[in-house]
């Protein structure tokens, strides 16, 4: 019931009618006026139909009107949005209102300070002298500031020439910002902008607008200006139409930016326009058939050489775009494939393959009766090979376009009556044939068909297999091992049949390198060690897991082979030793290597490499060599080992004091040529709500030597600023 005019009370809740049913009302005191009421101390007025709160020290309502006016402490809830200020003013049935030196957050969280805050309609407010911020320290570390800012929480906010600043320094302004609110990630609307510097190119800057199109596919488009080499643009789609379809398409274009003989003089360089496209396309069709799609193309190696700032891709030096459509059943499966790779020898000079089309029909080793087994690799196709090349400025291409009939049957028998004992006899037999024939000492084609014929026979046993158990109950790593030895030995026979070796096979892939006549035999033994440990740190129960594995072998080549070699004791496999091993102690460490060696045991070729983790760290490291090896020519029983290849790529990256700091480096090593490829290095400081650091890089390639530069800001709920090195 509602109170009389010259009521004074004390200590009670009432039910205002007059102004509406859903309206709440605690106070202390009140003092009503005719159609004012003056309530006073602690006064809490609560409207269950707009979802708002209100709580002062003194609040006056003109319950004819709805307005009404409150000071002392006030406060403001509604919608997630808590609000306290000074004073505040506004009309409850039209949800309007004005509340002086307000403070407080919205959902999101951003957390706001304004001179004057308004709320103009339903869950819409616009601020004067604004300052917004994810952060919520007594003094952000950043925030936005801005004259006059409109927003609504959970939505979006709109700032009239705002300003970021980082530990009160402006960083940098703008005329017009949208930062959208909502809890989802994806946001359409221009990103932050991108800057850095390059020895190389000149101040850079980067500006991308991402479309959220819809809930399963986006696009970003992005400009790039570099001060000293022009400007380039970029673009990337991305879609997940469904459970059984996705994919994404990246695009990048620069016209280039020729120079003048007088620019030239003064040192500036030209550069050399380009495109790149990569991408890919998965999806399952009706009938379960998949569609594969994919393109990693590049219009020139020396635009990747412009432009490609990671190493691998700088070294790119092949373009493919590939569709296949595949079905499988059972142990069968039938794809056709239409394919055009180019592959750059140099920058006037390529060699392009194309399957148009290809298909293909495979059966997976089947068990066919008892130990018997087989399987099948056959294919039907239209091949293109073309070699393209300059002379004089003027383009030339030979080769042509051809069809090729493949058929690959296998039988093998699977012996295991021994337990520790595997003896597998196996007989291949392979028919190809061919439209057209090579012709000698050109790239050019001749209409003669060629049709070869060879079978590979062998055996391959395995064992016989020794292992030891032991058990360990008091180890906290591993209560039981198991150490393996297993040997292999398997010999192969290939062996062509009428076959003229003068009908040059036009050589496009696996399928025309093999044949000719031929007997190996690879002896190798492996050890194992196993063990029954936790998969993971957290795990609750233990698994059987391979702690190490190495493997030592040599290959035999049991040809006649020529006679005066054989007279004069030349080896017949000049890299017949190999070693291989795989330790991984923890799911965190792990290491691998192999090695080939010379018939002396001199070492050759290698490859290692080494992943570290740890909850503050990481580390990878590999090292390779490459070498090519040849008959001493004075000596024909020694083998010659020349390195054509030997880098060391590492990349580290630790936390320091508990994440505070964030250290990197990486570095890319040429031994062979005495160089550094690329090196990188970055500091980040990670405070709660941002992350301030530098990125440096520095490339070394030939007539690429480039040094990068970049200030990194990571903003909460905003985004970046800044070149990383992976942003191509």
């Amino acid at each position: 019931m509602a109170p009389s005019a010259t009521a004074q009370e004390t200590g009670r809740a009432a039910n205002i009618t007059s102004l509406a049913d859903d309206l709440e009302v605690v106070y202390d005191s009140i003092r009503v006026e005719g159609a004012l009421w003056h309530m006073v101390g602690d006064v809490d007025i609560s409207h269950s139909g707009r979802g708002l709160r209100l709580l002062a020290d003194e609040i006056s309502v003109n319950m004819d009107e709805g307005s009404f006016e409150a000071t002392g402490n006030v406060s403001f809830e509604q919608g997630g949005l808590l609000l306290n200020g000074s004073s505040m003013r506004g009309d409850i049935d039209d949800a309007t209102l004005e509340m002086n030196d307000a403070i407080g957050v919205a959902p999101g969280p951003f957390y706001i300070r304004a001179r004057v805050l308004r709320q103009i309609e339903p869950g819409k407010f616009e601020a004067e002298g604004g300052v917004f911020t994810p952060c919520n320290q007594t003094n952000a570390i950043w925030d936005f500031r801005s004259g006059k800012t409109t927003f609504k929480p959970g939505s979006y906010m709109k700032m009239s020439w705002p300003h970021l600043r980082v530990k009160g320094l402006p960083v940098f302004g703008l005329p017009w910002i949208y930062w959208p609110l909502q809890d989802q990630r994806r946001q359409t609307g221009l990103m932050i902008p991108t800057i850095g510097s390059s020895s190389r190119r000149g101040f850079m800057f980067s500006e991308a607008f991402f479309w959220a199109i819809s809930r399963t596919a986006d696009l970003t488009l992005t400009y790039e200006h570099f001060a000293q080499a022009g400007s380039g643009f970029g673009g990337e789609f991305r879609h997940t139409l469904a459970d059984s379809a996705n994919g994404n398409l990246k695009a990048y274009y620069f016209p280039g930016r020729e120079r003048t003989p007088e620019e030239q003089a003064e040192g500036l360089r030209s550069f050399e326009s380009g495109f790149a496209l990569s991408g890919e396309h998965n999806q399952t069709l009706p009938g379960e058939f998949v569609i594969r799609l994919g393109a990693d193309f590049i219009s020139s190696t020396q635009f990747a050489r412009d432009f490609q700032d990671d190493v691998n891709r700088f070294l790119q030096r092949s373009s493919y775009i590939n569709g296949e459509v595949t079905k499988s059943w059972g142990a069968s499966t039938i794809s056709v494939v239409a394919n055009s790779t180019e592959r750059f020898n140099s920058n006037t000079n390529s060699t392009v393959g194309r399957k148009l089309p290809m298909a293909r029909y495979s059966l997976r080793s089947t068990q066919a009766a008892g130990p018997l087994y087989v399987s099948m690799q056959s294919s039907a196709a239209r091949l293109q090979k073309l070699s393209r090349f300059e002379v004089k400025g003027e383009a030339f291409e030979e080769g042509g376009s051809y069809s090729r009939l493949d058929a690959f049957p296998e039988v093998s028998v699977q012996l295991t009556q021994i337990p520790w004992l595997t003896f597998s006899p196996f007989f291949r037999w392979r028919s190809t044939w061919w439209s057209q024939r090579e012709l000698a000492k050109t790239d050019e084609f001749e209409a003669k068909s060629v049709f070869r014929n060879f079978y590979e026979t062998g055996v391959e046993m395995v064992g016989p297999s020794i292992f030891k158990i032991f058990d360990n109950p008091g180890s906290e790593y591993s209560p039981r091992m198991k150490h393996l030895i297993q040997p292999r030995l398997t010999y192969r026979r290939i062996r062509t049949l009428d076959f003229d070796g003068s009908n040059r096979v036009i050589r496009f892939d696996e399928i025309d390198s093999q044949g000719g006549d031929r007997q190996e035999l690879t002896a190798e033994i492996t050890t194992r060690l196993f063990g029954k440990r936790y998969p993971t740190r957290n795990a609750d129960e233990r698994m059987v897991s391979q702690i190490a594995e190495f493997t030592f072998g040599r290959n035999y080549d049991l040809d006649p082979g020529n006679k005066v070699l054989e007279a004069a004791g030349a080896p017949r496999v000049r890299l017949p030793w190999f070693i291989s091993s795989r330790i991984t102690p923890t799911d965190r460490l792990q290491l691998d290597g192999n090695m080939r060696f010379t018939p002396d045991f001199k070492p050759a070729s290698f490859r290692v490499s080494i992943s570290a983790r740890s909850d503050y760290s990481r580390l990878d490291l590999t090292w390779f060599r490459g070498v090519r090896d040849f008959l001493d020519p004075d000596d024909l029983t020694l083998v010659v080992v020349e390195e054509t290849q030997n880098t060391v790529n590492a990349n580290a990256r630790t936390d320091l004091f508990d994440h505070v700091l964030t250290a990197g480096a990486g570095i890319q090593l040429d031994v062979f040529q005495n160089t550094v490829r690329s090196s990188t290095a970055s500091l980040e400081w990670n405070l709660q709500c941002c992350s301030i650091g530098v990125d440096v890089r520095r490339l070394n390639f030939a007539d690429r030597a480039e040094t990068q530069f970049a200030v990194l800001l990571n903003l909460a709920q905003v985004g970046s600023l800044g070149f990383d090195n992976n942003r191509r």
